[in-house]
């Protein structure tokens, strides 16, 4: 199908965001220990491709580098942090964003992990509701993609009958056992 999608700043060029609880910015070489700390935690952990936390802190540290220079321009992720350290860079709860550009479905695919103690307290929501607003600012750029039929919504055909033309469109692929997450992001406009 004929799209868009956005064109995604170099962590340099990506403004932190602030909201009432949370500081989202881009991800620094300094979040391995944090990291590595919420991907020890197995009630996290349980809902990643991986299902399991990780077994050492090299593989947190290769998880880190997708999202640093040079790798930071094909994806679009964030440290989420709490507010009130922004002079230190926020402490850091979780991670989110776009996993890659074009997830299995072939659209762009949100994801987040968030600390397991910070569960249930409204922070997932409200870094969700934030990340959809910095992606909608993104600059768009014209695309084909090769998406699953399933996920075309007001598709139609071009003017001149040679293609597909569709609205862009952003997923989150939620387990159907997390039922905390499917409704935060049913909550926020996603459908099944």
């Amino acid at each position: 199908v004929r799209t868009t999608l956005p064109r995604l700043p170099s962590s340099a060029a990506r403004h932190p965001v602030s909201t009432s609880r949370l500081y989202l910015r881009p991800l620094a070489p300094s979040d391995l220990d944090a990291l590595y700390e919420l991907q020890l935690q197995p009630e996290v952990m349980r809902w990643t491709a991986a299902g399991r936390p990780v077994a050492h802190k090299d593989e947190t540290a290769a998880k880190l580098a997708q999202f640093l220079p040079p790798h930071d321009i094909e994806t679009f992720n964030c440290a989420i942090c709490l507010a009130g350290d922004e002079d230190g860079g926020g402490t850091l709860i979780g991670i989110g964003g776009v996993k890659n550009e074009e997830g299995s479905y072939g659209w762009p695919e949100l994801g987040y992990l968030l600390r397991k103690e910070y569960w249930g307290t409204g922070l997932a929501t409200e870094f969700v509701r934030a990340f959809l607003s910095m992606w909608e600012d993104l600059d768009r750029m014209p695309i084909e993609l090769s998406v699953n039929a399933k996920t075309l919504a007001g598709e139609v055909v071009d003017e001149d009958g040679s293609g597909m033309v569709s609205r862009e469109q952003l997923v989150a692929i939620v387990d159907s056992s997390n039922a905390a997450s499917y409704r935060i992001v049913e909550k926020l406009g996603f459908e099944k």
